[in-house]
């Protein structure tokens, strides 16, 4: 409308003023046109020219009614990159009566010893007795640079291989520790056994997602309650210790599975 009214005063302007001969501007196109141009066809006075303002304001109303204001730009909300879903790390069957969640790091000492000792002692006498089903929750720890990667390998690897890494990253720590030049065999270890290209993994690392669901494991109020690795919680009841004996007692005296779980 406001461009309507505009283009109307300088009509108007150049309509009440004379013609090109009293020295004014003609529009764009006017001489072209000839006298037949609805511009000249009445004339240069102020009541010849009255019906045509009077037309031409008429249909700025009718335009400023029917035609729809500009959408407003809205500035694009770039999205938070989400965790990955993953399916649950476990060993042993689902429906066993007794849950034993184990908290580790793969560059943590205590859990790869852990890992070589108590686990298959578990393995023998509740999982694959179908007593109890075993899931495992990675904790990055310091320093961040080798438990976050390390991490990440896990989460990209196949799901079906996940333990075999898990077997890789911890039976070559004790190794990796002693003489860190071998830091990368232990890393490419892991690796092969994803079951996955070198290449792919490579490139799953550089996945935003992937990082975000490290954080999103080490953000649960379980992982945020740990007083140190492993740890290690039986039926959601939390142990003092992850050494054999706590885990058979509170396994025979476990109480039922919290609902949902």
């Amino acid at each position: 409308m406001r461009k309507i009214m505009a283009r109307s005063i300088v009509f108007w302007s150049f309509l009440t003023r004379g013609s090109e001969a009293e020295g004014l501007p003609v529009p764009h196109g006017a001489l072209s046109r000839g006298s037949h141009s609805p511009l000249f066809r009445y004339g240069t006075g102020m009541t010849s020219v009255f019906p045509f303002l009077l037309a031409l304001l008429a249909a700025g109303q009718a335009l400023a009614q029917t035609v729809p204001p500009p959408p407003e730009t809205v500035a694009p909300v770039a999205e938070t990159p989400q965790p990955l879903p993953i399916t649950e790390r476990a060993l042993g069957r689902a429906d066993a009566p007794v849950r034993i969640d184990v908290y580790l790091s793969f560059i943590c000492v205590e859990c790869a010893t852990w890992w070589d000792t108590v686990l298959p002692e578990l393995k023998g006498r509740y999982i694959e007795a179908g007593q109890a089903r075993l899931v495992f929750h990675d904790v990055a720890i310091e320093p961040a640079q080798h438990s976050v990667r390390a991490s990440m390998i896990g989460l990209c690897a196949d799901p079906a291989r996940f333990f075999d890494v898990a077997d890789a990253f911890m039976g070559g720590l004790a190794a990796a520790r002693e003489d860190p030049t071998t830091v990368p065999v232990w890393y490419e270890t892991a690796i092969a056994a994803t079951g996955k290209p070198a290449e792919e993994i490579e490139a799953c690392l550089g996945r935003e997602a992937v990082y975000e669901q490290v954080r999103a494991q080490n953000s649960t109020p379980e992982a945020a309650a740990l007083t140190g690795l492993p740890g290690v919680r039986v039926n959601g009841r939390p142990l003092p210790d992850a050494s054999l004996q706590s885990i058979a007692s509170a396994v025979l005296f476990a109480p039922p599975l919290p609902e949902g779980q």
